[in-house]
């Protein structure tokens, strides 16, 4: 005669096998002989739930970030931006801007179609933005707060904090960790040039079609002061804006693949 079993069934919901909670679709009994792995089973709700929460803070941070920005909303210090020019002109806010609308594609896309592995154009669309994300962090960083002197701080306050700093940090994390290990080609970061290369020839025609007509600089239109080395100059930067771009997502895509499988917990 078998012995008796005691114990504590957990019954949960039955989904999609492809769905964000696959492995829950069974009834899992916790008993004193070790029948139930617990362990495993939060492993793989933890798995299932970071891509969502970091898409979700990603697109939650962006939104805020753009948002403060635009409404003027000084949540931290009353100081003014250091630019008057129009945020969704220069390339922070419209990175910020794409940034939250690929997390918010992604986090849909998790949440109504049930799928942990986004489509491979979306994963690439998802690795370009965050190295384009990540050239706000690092010109923020490295040139923009030296030249500014003691005012560096004003860049990280109010949408800031958010634009400058969080939002690039959340992006890559949704990328290099929310993202279950798959294969890869690296030349797909080249794709990166269509959006970097949109933004140039943005930059190009917006600063040069408004040159004020006594000279000198006009911040307004040519937010980066481009012009003032002269056109020669101003193609060669976004040339190599380009190449750093291009270089970032091939970046992101070698430590991708250079992070190790996720290993199953084993009972």
């Amino acid at each position: 005669m078998k012995p008796m079993r005691y114990g504590i069934a957990i019954f949960t919901p039955k989904t999609s096998k492809r769905g964000p909670f696959a492995g829950f679709s069974q009834i899992h009994t916790l008993d004193l002989a070790g029948d139930f792995d617990y362990k495993k089973v939060m492993d793989t709700q933890r798995k299932a739930l970071l891509p969502i929460l970091l898409d979700a803070l990603t697109f939650l941070s962006a939104t805020l970030g753009v948002t403060a920005v635009l409404a003027n909303w000084r949540f931290m210090s009353p100081a003014p931006r250091l630019t008057e020019a129009p945020f969704l002109c220069s390339f922070t806010g419209l990175s910020n801007l794409s940034v939250g609308i690929v997390a918010l594609l992604c986090l849909l896309f998790r949440l109504i179609g049930k799928k942990t592995t986004l489509p491979y154009p979306l994963f690439i669309v998802k690795c370009c933005f965050a190295g384009l994300i990540l050239i706000t962090f690092l010109v923020t960083a490295c040139y923009l707060s030296p030249s500014t002197g003691d005012q560096w701080w004003r860049l990280y306050i109010n949408g800031g904090l958010f634009n400058h700093l969080l939002t690039p940090i959340l992006a890559t994390l949704a990328f290099l960790l929310g993202e279950p290990k798959r294969p890869t080609r690296f030349h797909d970061a080249l794709y990166v040039c269509i959006p970097m290369g949109c933004y140039a020839v943005f930059y190009m025609i917006r600063a040069y079609t408004h040159i004020p007509p006594e000279g000198g600089l006009d911040l307004y239109y040519d937010i980066y002061g481009f012009a003032r080395w002269g056109i020669g100059v101003t193609i060669a930067l976004l040339f190599a804006f380009i190449v750093l771009s291009i270089g970032l997502a091939t970046m992101l895509l070698a430590i991708f693949n250079a992070r190790p499988p996720r290993s199953e917990s084993k009972g």
